[in-house]
């Protein structure tokens, strides 16, 4: 059975409801009802509706998060990509080339937008690293895609960690983990652009 989330809403009252009502009913059925045995019940109720509000919030935190990031990343990708087309376009007709110099600008506004809603949310040094990866996006040539590769693998790794909650990796454990992922790169397109033998 699947909750709505209206349900999942309701959840935490219904549960500071029971919580009240049993010790409200608990204390009257050992006929010890006191002022301060209502007073400490309505505190254990309302520190249980306060832990659960703030885990709720915790998981509504995280959820933008990753919306956040994951639409950094794809606005990212469209603006490497726009900036490829625009220095592929250079022996191109005049059309070809403001088409894609459009493209592009549009791409770059997208990824712009994106970066200022993560800076809102990201901790200081995702924004920085998110920073480094918009420009090397908006650098990116067809002859030269390795800063964006570097830049954006040491984002999203970082991301990863915070969306974990793990602790950052270094800048030097950052270096290692992205030229490991472009000497497999490298290595996978030597792979698919050698001839097999028969």
């Amino acid at each position: 059975m699947l909750l709505t989330e209206h349900e999942l809403d309701i959840f935490p009252s219904v549960v500071a409801v029971v919580a009240i009502g049993g010790t409200l009913l608990g204390v009257r059925l050992t006929n010890k009802s006191t002022l301060k045995s209502v007073e400490q019940a309505n505190q254990a109720a309302l520190e249980i509706a306060r832990v659960e509000r703030s885990s709720k919030r915790e998981d509504e935190l995280l959820a933008l998060k990753r919306t956040i990031y994951a639409k950094f990343v794809a606005d990212l990708s469209l603006l490497t990509r726009g900036s490829i087309v625009v220095s592929s376009t250079e022996n191109r007709s005049s059309v070809e080339r403001s088409a894609a110099i459009r493209q592009r600008m549009d791409a770059s506004v997208a990824a712009a937008n994106s970066l200022a809603n993560v800076y809102l949310i990201a901790p200081a040094y995702i924004n920085t690293l998110a920073a480094e990866a918009y420009k090397a996006a908006l650098n990116s040539t067809s002859k030269d895609t390795i800063s964006y590769i570097r830049e954006g693998a040491k984002l999203r790794a970082t991301m990863r960690d915070d969306l974990a909650s793990q602790q950052f990796s270094t800048p030097e454990e950052l270096e290692r983990m992205t030229d490991i992922a472009l000497a497999r790169n490298a290595a996978a397109e030597q792979h698919s652009s050698s001839p097999t033998s028969v």
